[in-house]
């Protein structure tokens, strides 16, 4: 996975924002994602469906378009934020549209971009006192998997350095109805973040099968009150999702919060106990130091960040600990 011992390095934006509460007087955030298999003869059909319950952000993955192409898109009310487009193969992409009554920046993701293995964009806006980082992700069916992760987890790093409450909207070709291998070690990458998956319904249906392939992670220390809806609109063999999160006005003084670890006696024990319990078998069968240094962090800062949780303390009541 991602190197962590190396400078995570500064993440280019575009389009700056003015004005530092950039959606007054919005009750809710709505972020819609959906798996189109092809957007480009949909727009039309798409836009009616969304007309019922405008959302303000769009999240198209499996666009299925080149940059040329994507760029001639007109979806009314909204404007391409952020995309990807498949350099190599054909299909694929991922794409946000925002609404345009909001502000947001660009993050840059073409540097983490490999076709088929992770394809992904990212846009950030300000909601209240959150600053919310928004990422579209789709991994092929035949992508390399230990790619996605490491890619993934790189990503992360910047993001979390930058402390954005990251909402992660996608299909990565796993399976949450099941307990299986590969979800265990998205969920490892997942949790170093405090990320977690919030669709527990089938988004996609076969024959004679229905898998949660497609879905929205969250931190749930920095985001609080949402909602999770499956809306169906036929326009793919991929059902949407549709994410609802508050933005209830907050008193200034609520605002005035910082995020601390929780390090106690109880989560000190926590560690301890759960690095007792590791082989370091991927450390002492390493050859190189690099590879040996960066499996003994990747282990030790997964159990850190599982044992010791963020939390928020009012900065009037901040203590010594972080």
């Amino acid at each position: 996975m991602g190197r962590h011992q190396q400078e995570a390095g500064k993440i280019e934006k575009e389009q700056s924002i003015k004005d530092p509460n950039q959606v007054p007087g919005i009750a809710s955030i709505k972020v819609f994602h959906q798996n189109i298999r092809g957007l480009g003869n949909k727009t039309n059909e798409l836009y009616c469906h969304l007309q019922q319950d405008h959302p303000h952000i769009l999240c198209l993955t499996e666009h299925h378009l080149r940059e040329p192409e994507l760029q001639l898109i007109h979806l009314e009310d909204y404007s391409l934020g952020a995309n990807y487009c498949r350099k190599i193969f054909l299909k694929g992409g991922v794409s946000i549209f925002v609404h345009r009554n909001l502000k947001y920046n660009t993050i840059k993701m073409d540097k983490h971009n490999i076709d088929k293995d992770i394809e992904a964009c990212a846009i950030q806006l300000v909601l209240g006192c959150k600053k919310l980082c928004i990422l579209a992700i789709y991994r092929s069916p035949s992508g390399d998997f230990t790619n996605l992760l490491k890619q993934l987890d790189s990503i992360l790093q910047k993001l979390h350095k930058i402390k954005y409450s990251i909402i992660i909207c996608g299909d990565v070709n796993v399976n949450y109805l099941t307990d299986n291998n590969r979800r265990n070690h998205l969920d490892a990458v997942l949790h170093s973040y405090n990320l977690a998956g919030i669709v527990e319904f089938p988004t996609r249906f076969g024959l004679i099968s229905q898998t949660a392939i497609d879905n929205v992670f969250i931190d749930t220390t920095t985001i609080g009150n949402y909602e999770i809806h499956p809306p169906i609109n036929g326009l793919s063999d991929h059902d949407a999702q549709l994410l609802v999160l508050s933005n209830e006005g907050k008193k200034e003084k609520d605002c005035n919060t910082t995020i601390k670890r929780k390090i106690n006696k109880f989560t000190i024990a926590d560690f301890q106990w759960k690095l007792s319990h590791e082989t370091w078998e991927q450390v002492f069968q390493g050859n190189y130091v690099n590879t040996i240094f960066n499996s003994f962090l990747n282990i030790f800062l997964r159990t850190y960040y599982s044992s010791f949780p963020l939390t928020h303390v009012k900065k009037n009541k901040m203590t010594q600990n972080s």
